[in-house]
């Protein structure tokens, strides 16, 4: 390392390899970015930082920025491989209050691309949905940036900037350049004379070494604080279901709701249309539990009780409790479906959304409307399926954010308190959702593990595969694919199988993978 009055922080070399060298023209000094004061009045204010001054303290190897909001000093300490970034920052405003600013502590220049990233693509956390850890895989070494304080929600990260694979090592309670998708939640309120402070850690690492080691006692302050709730034991595989098919021409036929089991409904009369559509949907039932025998399942998922009347996105209703309204034919006979199976002893669940279904009775039109609480729309559902048809297994669709990410974990961890007897599967996930749900996640997007972020975190985590369509030959071989299929197994990852027919060879390989039985049929829930 060395320093500099004028720019604190000159150069950092590693293992012979310089990567930043402010002198040389490799990487860049600290810069800080826009910030944001909230007036007195309540008026939001956004500007760019600009310095007025700075000092620099050799001794403490600490230097200071001065702005029109306040001052922003960094001391500089170096642990063996880490260097320490210790923050401050005062609001030196007498009435206005400073809502946070975002910096590039320094921007370094690594060469080359690292094998974990995409070029261009900027990398962080913030500590509130995932332990704000970011790792650098390079030739001969790891640079992993840290912020240590699992109860600080600043961003850290390493930010793509400028030439020669160039990353800002970046931290800031404001948007830096290039990041979306800002949390508000890491916004200070820091009032006028009062001081904030926060240490951002970079580590470098010999190539290979895990995130477990290298970030162990935030992992472990993060796992404190936020401690995992699902306890879901029973990993057998899972069946899924779907009782329709959409089609623009379903009306035309007589059968809008496009039901594919029941070929008699399209053509039946009268009473005795209703009367066959329930012996078929019986018979489909019995065919399904015979092959979910054979895949020794835990139980099933019905996607489309409410048929599919409807093109995507609205194909999925996930609304059981409007089922008479929607599909009045299989709410009569819905009960008897259900119960087949819990006679034979399966679980079963249905497709829910956490949104409200809007009926549009003029042109017939059916809308997916979001909610105001989705934890409670999620956990009324839920609770309708338990007392009526006893289910206890859930795939939530669409779980996303009017901007296309998913929704806050902190619903489901409602929905985990709400009903501890559920297992939860959505489809959209971030790591947190590990905490208490079973993610969605699908074979066909070569998708097979969970990733060692969450697991370093929550060893226990797992989530559900979707096995169908999953199969490419080209990718892999049978045997690749059985070792792949046997170590999601092992991780304790549940398959998702159609199981209405006879879908081979996913099936065989599934029941190949499963033959050591062991902690698979205990039925603890």
């Amino acid at each position: 390392m060395a320093y500099n009055a004028s720019v604190g922080i000159s150069k950092i070399s590693y293992k012979e390899e310089v990567i930043l060298d402010v002198y040389k023209n490799i990487g860049q000094p600290f810069r800080a970015e826009g910030y944001k004061i909230i007036k007195r009045g309540g008026e939001t204010v956004f500007a760019y930082s600009h310095l007025r001054k700075k000092h620099w303290d050799n001794a403490n190897k600490k230097i200071t920025f001065i702005y029109d909001w306040g001052s922003y000093s960094c001391q500089y300490i170096q642990k063996g491989d880490s260097l320490y970034f210790n923050i401050q920052m005062v609001n030196t405003h007498p009435s206005d209050t400073f809502a946070g600013v975002g910096t590039r502590l320094v921007t370094t220049a690594l060469g080359e691309l690292p094998s974990n990233f995409k070029q261009g693509v900027h990398y962080n956390g913030n500590n509130i949905q995932s332990p704000a850890i970011v790792k650098a895989v390079c030739k001969n070494f790891q640079m992993v940036v840290e912020n240590p304080d699992a109860r600080n929600y600043a961003y850290a990260g390493l930010v793509s900037y400028g030439k020669n694979n160039g990353y800002s090592i970046a931290t800031g309670n404001r948007p830096i350049g290039g990041i979306t998708g800002f949390d508000q939640a890491s916004e200070l309120r820091l009032a006028p004379g009062k001081t904030a402070a926060m240490t951002l850690v970079v580590k470098f690492v010999k190539p290979g070494t895990s995130i477990e080691v290298v970030n162990a006692k935030l992992i472990s302050d993060y796992r404190r604080e936020r401690p995992q709730l699902i306890r879901w034991q029973d990993k057998r595989p899972i069946g899924s279901l779907f009782l329709a098919s959409y089609s623009r021409d379903g009306k035309e036929k007589g059968n809008p709701r496009n039901w594919v089991f029941s070929p008699s409904f399209q053509k039946g009369k009268g009473e005795q249309k209703f009367i066959d559509f329930k012996k078929d949907l019986i018979n489909y039932a019995d065919r399904s539990i015979s092959i979910l025998k054979k895949m020794g399942a835990q139980g099933m998922i019905t996607w489309d009780i409410e048929g599919q009347e409807f093109p995507h996105a609205i194909t999925y209703i996930g609304a059981p409790e409007l089922l008479e309204k929607m599909a009045p034919e299989m709410n009569k006979v819905i009960d008897d479906y259900f119960r087949r199976f819990s006679d034979a002893g399966f679980g079963t669940g249905i497709c829910i959304r956490p949104d409200s279904v809007i009926i549009n009775v003029k042109s017939g039109k059916v809308y997916h409307v979001a909610v105001k609480d989705p934890a409670y729309t999620l956990i009324r559902k839920i609770r309708y399926a338990q007392k009526r048809w006893g289910s206890t297994l859930f795939y939530v669709d669409s779980n996303v954010e009017p901007n296309g990410g998913p929704m806050p974990a902190r619903i489901f961890e409602q929905v985990a308190r709400a009903c501890p007897d559920a297992l939860v599967m959505p489809e959209h996930i971030t790591l947190e959702y590990y905490r208490f749900t079973a993610p969605y996640r699908e074979m066909r997007s070569n998708i097979f593990l969970v990733n060692e972020a969450v697991k370093s975190i929550y060893p226990n985590a797992f989530l559900v595969l979707n096995t169908a369509d999953g199969i490419n030959r080209k990718r892999m071989t049978d045997e690749a694919l059985l070792e792949l299929l046997k170590s999601s197994k092992e991780q304790g990852n549940i398959f998702l199988f159609r199981a209405w027919y006879s879908d081979q060879p996913i099936q065989d390989y599934i029941m190949r993978t499963m033959e050591n039985k062991t902690n698979q049929k205990d039925g603890n829930r």
